[in-house]
């Protein structure tokens, strides 16, 4: 039964995710221990149905359909009970996950379907947000910026899988040196945004981005993914650790 839950909501493909409306809460959430936890929830039913949708339109997953549509009438109604913002943001990662994954498919076209990502997911932080501040704004603007380098990395790990697919992505677009210099600009430009949250955010980026251009040196694409995953944990615990102690945790 776990196991055809975890296969069905493929929680363990999406669960860092939950870092985003986590940070939204961390940086504009009031300090409300409630609104984290609704957040979290509406985070994991928005995230479910949209892997769901993509399985549908991807794999031809019937049984997808299900689990897309009742997450996000779940994930929608949580809304209601936090912000006005977290409302807006929820709708618009539907959306937009709804134009990148099918029925238009919009993720086979180069740039547009990672321009559709780096918008979308960015969207969760704000499920957190009791009101929009300037930290607020900054996460935003640092969470698209490091979901597109995530994405590129990802597009160059499912090269072969999009091949059969007939999808033509950014990363096949750009090639795999041009899309590891893209990689790296994007998260060099992450870490002034992201002294918009504090200088130990800053910092911690411009050291993130250094250690993604090494290690993608050497490192498959598949890996680097999984490399960047983790960092991107590490880079989350360390802010959050300092955003808590500033508000006295």
């Amino acid at each position: 039964m776990i196991g055809l839950l975890l296969t069905r909501t493929r929680v363990l493909g999406w669960a860092h995710l939950l870092l985003f409306p986590a940070a939204g809460w961390l940086v504009a959430g009031q300090g409300q221990i409630w609104r984290l936890l609704l957040a979290l929830l509406a985070g994991a039913g928005l995230l479910t149905a949209a892997h769901a949708h993509n399985d549908h339109h991807d794999q031809g997953r019937r049984h997808a359909r299900g689990w897309y549509v009742a997450p996000l009438i779940v994930a929608l109604l949580l809304t209601l009970l936090l912000s006005g913002a977290s409302m807006a943001g929820a709708i618009c990662f539907a959306a937009l996950a709804g134009l990148h994954s099918g029925p238009l498919r919009l993720k086979a076209v180069p740039l547009l379907g990672t321009l559709l990502s780096a918008l979308g997911f960015p969207m969760l932080c704000l499920l957190g947000v009791a009101s929009m501040t300037p930290a607020a704004w900054s996460l935003l603007g640092l969470a698209g910026l490091w979901i597109a380098s995530a994405q590129l990395v990802n597009e160059a790990a499912h090269l072969a899988q999009d091949r059969v697919q007939g999808l033509r992505t950014t990363a096949a677009m750009l090639g795999p040196v041009a899309s590891s210099r893209v990689t790296f600009a994007l998260l060099l430009m992450a870490a002034p945004v992201a002294r918009g949250i504090s200088p130990v955010a800053a910092v911690a980026m411009a050291l993130y981005a250094v250690a993604v251009a090494l290690l993608g040196r050497g490192l498959s694409p598949v890996h680097l993914r999984l490399a960047m995953r983790y960092l991107g944990v590490g880079w989350a615990v360390l802010v959050g650790a300092d955003l808590l102690s500033r508000g006295g945790w």
